[in-house]
Formats: structure tokens, C-alpha cells, sequence
């Protein structure tokens, strides 16, 4: 823009223009818009239940939102050893920024938004350096990211895509095979278990565990387990897909999701901080930020200090205790919530005039979700700097250090510094807290192995599967064979995605080879009708020799190309040439 173009500070970008040894570069500065603004922009932004930071974004659509209280106060940082300031929390204002698109290097992937390098794609991997014709035993540098021009790796991406069609069609044609004939009686999706030979596995992938009737111990010869793998009969087993499609319990994990997300969040604007303890902290921890399948409840924990501390600043006059608080802190549109003391280690609802403040080691609040009920539990730990001196009687009080505890007497012991600060982090879809040091916090809430999978052991703790016995293994057919693409039944495949917390698993190369066999077994096109066949037939044909050209073309591309010639980066105008000499080699990035 022109001077007279602009007053003040009314635009939304300003560009600092330097040049250095005839190179011209440049920095932008956006001015972000604040929900505090005379204007009130940014109020379509989301912002966190009870959060009490003002809402950014880029302009008065609402874009790129955030909040300031990500954002400031900034502090210093270095950037190529030079003087910068960042924001105050990175990681939240660079999810602002770009969305849902991942923050990690997008790998054979063209370079997003860059007018200079728009015809290239990134490459992370390792050079090879040789410079002989045959590529033997070139020695490798470490892994590095290059940028490579776009053809080769089209070309590349292209005979990838003619194979995976050629699967696709195939898969077409066993659908339609399928609609064509009568639909056979279908077996049990893990009819037998291969059982780990472990008795406390570390970890397993969830299509591996099941819950098993305490008798298939009874039934089964487990004198060699677990120096060696056992079957079992897994028909009376079920999986974790089956469990979810079970009375509710879709509901029932989101119905937990969103309890512990917005009691996170309200308890946050009284200054407490539930982390994730027992159940949920070990769910987060083992399940990749999910839960334990046979999970019947949310488990937080708070230091009854600063439960006291909170009480007093915020409680009204009418206020008897915390649970009084907590519930006018609980939003009304988002379905029912009730906030009750609970007799520790009953589980019954106290009145709200059988205790006062904070003295009552555990509390709960209750809410609804579709219709189904759910619950977190808020225990408070007790710390040696307490009156009385309780958990005097744990490890490292002796040492001087601040023991923790749940009961006077002792009971979950741990370290102050292994429950605080708790910092934030995720819970399947919605915000939580965890312990400062959560396997630290683990092993004092589960001390021996409790941490592992118990492997043909009842589950641990549990009112609603406590008679059953949990299996870690694979799942085979009645020939040994593994069972690698189970189907999930018809009301789990309606469960809303990722209650695990991650995303949903991509098609390997391994599922392709998996579908072949099966494919080869059962036969290529089952009962489909000749003109069917032949259709498909054509159109392989041509996909076959499309592929085949597109390979030697590769081949050809790829003798000329044998080794990287690794370029460094233009310093000065007179290396400016590398960016656009049609080379067609790869420039690394320093």
C-alpha cells in the first residue's frame, strides 16, 4: 500500500523489506485482531468451556483463531542465533494457524503455499554417496531433508496409484461377486486366541485384547503357558470393537470425554488442577490418550491444600463446601451434571450437609450424555506439609522430600513433585490434566506390575467385568492362521471415530498382500456374471500395460538419477542459479 493509503495502525499486515549483500529479503507482520476489541471481532473463535482469555484471530471473519493467553506474554528465544521473541505457548498458536493440517514434515509431499519452490516436493531421508555408475555400497550421510523436483516423484506416486487401483478393482469385483450370490453364514470374527507368552505384557494393539469367561482357564492346557504361546477357544470372547457396540458404551466413553473436559476446565478458574489418576491416567498412558475398554468410570486427583485455598477465595456465604462451588461452575446447555461428596471407598452420595469445605477425601461429578450416565471422580491428596504431618510413613519423607498420600494413614503414597505442576494434554477428543511425572504417578497409584497387561488374569477392580479374565493374543482361525482384518459389527462401525485419540489407521502394505491371499483362496471373481468378467478383464489389461510403460519410463529416469548430488543452499546471488537451473537435483535444506 501507498503511505496515503493507510492511517495509524489499520492494516492488517506491515512488511519489513531488508536487503543484505545484494539479497533481498523480507519479514511480515500480522496484526491480530482481539475479541476485547472495540468491534468485538472474533466472537465466531471456539473457546474453552469457563475459559476466562480473551479470543484472537487474524480478521474479522474469525480466521486463524486463538487465544491471548497462548499468545502472551511472549518470551525471548534465539532463531539462527539471532534475537526473537515466540509466543507464550508454540505448539497452541501453530495449531491456530494451520488448522488441521499436520505440524510434521509432509513427506514426498509437494511444498504447501511457496511460490519459489511450488514445483518441488520435500523429501526426508538419507543420501547416498557415490560416485561410481553401479549403486553398491555407497556410504550414507545422516538423514536429511532435501527438496526434489516434482516429476520423478509424480511419476513414482502415478505407479503406485495404477497398483492400488488394480487392487481396487479386484475388491470391486469380490462385491460384487458377493451381491450376486447368497450370502454365506458367517463365523466368528476371532473364533480361537492365540494367547501371549506373557503373563504381563507391556503393551499390546487393541484388536489384541479381549475379555474372556473366568472358566477358559478351566478348559484350557495351560501347563506350557507361558514358556509357550497357547490357543484358546475365543467364540465366548469378546473384542474391544464388540465391547463398544455393547449396552451404550459408545456413549459411554464420550459421555467421560466430556465430563472430565469440562470439570477440567471449571475447576481450572477456581485454580484447581485434577490431573488424571488410576484408571484414566493408566487408559491415557497405555492407549495412546484413550481409555482402558472396560473402563467404568474418570479418575482426577487434587491436593487438599489448595482445595482449601480455593474454597476460601471463592465460595459464597450460602456455600457449605467445594461441591457447592464446583456445581454453579457447570454449564446448563451441556446436558445434566450433579457435583456430590462420596464416601471414600463406598461410593455412595454424601448430603450437602454431611460435610463442609474440603473435608472429605473424594468427590464426584455426575453427567449425561445421550441418555447415559457417566462419572469422574475427584480425589484429594494429602501432603506431609499438611497439619498433623500426614504421609509421614512414605518413601522420601525421611530424605526431607514432600511425601504425598490419599489417606492419613498412607495409603498412595507418592512424591509432590511426581503429581505437580500437572500440565494440560488430551483425553480422546476433549482437554485433561496429567501428573507432572505420570509413570512416576502410576507406579505409586499401581506399585509391582500393575502398570502391565495381566494377561489371563480377572480384571482388577471392576464391578461391571470383574468375573471375567483378560486375554492378550492374537486372534486365528481354526488352521492357525492369523486373523488380520476383522470386521467390526454393524453398530460399531457407527461409533464415532478415534476413541483411542489418534487417527484412524492407514492401509499398509501388508493389508494389500492379507487381501491377495484371501482373494487367491476364495477365488478372483466368484460368482460374477461373464460380462462382468470381462469388463473387469479389459480394463486390467489396460492398467497392466499402463503400468508397465510407467515403470520403464521410472527405470530410465531413475539410471540417470542414480545418486543425490547434494548442493548447498545459495548464499549469494551468484549461487541464486541452483533454485531454477533445471538440473533436476536435489537442493538439501540446512
Amino acid at each position: 500500500l501507498k503511505p496515503d493509503e493507510w492511517e495509524g495502525c489499520n492494516t492488517t499486515e506491515i512488511r519489513f523489506i531488508h536487503k543484505y549483500d545484494d539479497v533481498t529479503c523480507h519479514a511480515d507482520v500480522f496484526q491480530m485482531l482481539q475479541s476485547t476489541d472495540p468491534s468485538a471481532p472474533c466472537q465466531k473463535c471456539p473457546v474453552p468451556i469457563n475459559s476466562t482469555s480473551a479470543s484472537i484471530c487474524r480478521s474479522i471473519n474469525s480466521d486463524q483463531c486463538g487465544l491471548v493467553a497462548d499468545i502472551l506474554p511472549m518470551r525471548r528465544d534465539t532463531l539462527s542465533g539471532v534475537d526473537v521473541k515466540i509466543p507464550r505457548n508454540p505448539e497452541a498458536i501453530l495449531k491456530s494457524h494451520f488448522g488441521s493440517v499436520s505440524l510434521d514434515l509432509l513427506n514426498l509431499k509437494s511444498i504447501p503455499r511457496n511460490y519459489l519452490f511450488k514445483d518441488h516436493m520435500l523429501v526426508v531421508g538419507q543420501a547416498i554417496l557415490n560416485n561410481s555408475d553401479q549403486m553398491t555400497e555407497g556410504s550414507k550421510t545422516d538423514t536429511s531433508v532435501f527438496l526434489s523436483p516434482g516429476r520423478s516423484v509424480d511419476l513414482l506416486s502415478f505407479t503406485w496409484f495404477m497398483f492400488l487401483s488394480f487392487i481396487g478393482l479386484i475388491a470391486v469385483g469380490k462385491v460384487l461377486a458377493q451381491s450376486a450370490t447368497p450370502a454365506a453364514v458367517s463365523s466368528s470374527a476371532h473364533p480361537f486366541i492365540r494367547v501371549y507368552a506373557e503373563q504381563n505384557p507391556i503393551s499390546a494393539p487393541l484388536e489384541h485384547l479381549f475379555l474372556c469367561p473366568a472358566d477358559i482357564k478351566d478348559t484350557t492346557d495351560l501347563s506350557q503357558w507361558p514358556r509357550h504361546e497357547v490357543t484358546i477357544d475365543g467364540s465366548k470372547c469378546t473384542s474391544r470393537d464388540e465391547l463398544l457396540a455393547q449396552d451404550s458404551n459408545s456413549d459411554f466413553f464420550q459421555c467421560l470425554t466430556d465430563v472430565v473436559n469440562i470439570t477440567t476446565h471449571a475447576m481450572d478458574t477456581i485454580g484447581l488442577s485434577p490431573a488424571l489418576s488410576d484408571g484414566s491416567l493408566l487408559g491415557w498412558y497405555r492407549h495412546h490418550k484413550g481409555y482402558i475398554p472396560w473402563d467404568v468410570d474418570a479418575d482426577t486427583s487434587i491436593m487438599k491444600a489448595d482445595c482449601r485455598e480455593s474454597f476460601k477465595k471463592y465460595a459464597k456465604s450460602d456455600q457449605k463446601n467445594i461441591a457447592q462451588v464446583l456445581q454453579e461452575l457447570m454449564p446448563e446447555d451441556r446436558g445434566y451434571f450433579r457435583v456430590r461428596g462420596i464416601k471414600y471407598l463406598v461410593g455412595s452420595e454424601l448430603d450437602d450437609d454431611d460435610w463442609e469445605g474440603c473435608e472429605n477425601p473424594e468427590f464426584r461429578v455426575v453427567h449425561t450424555w445421550n441418555g447415559t450416565a457417566c462419572h469422574v471422580d475427584i480425589f484429594q491428596m494429602l501432603q506431609s506439609t499438611d497439619p498433623d504431618t500426614p504421609c509421614s510413613s512414605c518413601p522420601g519423607y525421611k530424605d526431607g522430600k514432600t511425601t504425598v498420600c490419599r489417606t492419613a494413614e498412607g495409603g498412595v503414597c507418592g512424591l509432590k513433585n511426581d503429581y505437580e505442576p500437572a500440565s494440560w494434554d488430551r483425553l480422546d477428543w476433549g482437554d485433561c490434566k496429567v501428573p507432572n511425572k505420570p509413570v512416576a504417578a502410576l507406579e505409586s497409584q499401581y506399585p509391582g506390575s500393575g502398570i502391565e497387561l495381566n494377561n489371563l488374569k480377572l480384571v482388577p477392580g471392576n464391578y461391571k467385568y470383574g468375573k471375567q479374565v483378560l486375554v492378550v493374543g492374537r486372534p486365528v482361525d481354526a488352521y492357525g492362521n492369523e486373523i488380520t482384518d476383522i470386521a467390526p459389527t454393524e453398530e460399531a462401525t457407527t461409533i464415532p471415530p478415534s476413541l483411542r485419540g489418534g487417527e484412524e489407521p492407514s492401509t499398509t502394505s501388508k493389508d494389500v498382500l492379507t487381501t491377495l491371499q484371501e482373494m487367491a483362496k476364495n477365488g478372483w471373481f466368484g460368482g460374477m456374471s461373464e460380462e462382468y468378467e470381462l469388463l473387469i478383464l479389459i480394463v486390467l489389461a489396460l492398467i497392466c500395460a499402463s503400468l508397465i510403460i510407467c515403470l520403464v519410463i521410472w527405470l530410465c529416469k531413475r539410471r540417470q538419477h542414480r545418486t543425490i548430488e547434494l548442493t548447498p543452499l545459495p548464499t549469494s546471488s551468484s549461487a541464486a542459479a541452483a533454485y531454477g537451473d533445471g538440473s533436476g537435483t536435489a537442493i538439501p535444506i540446512e
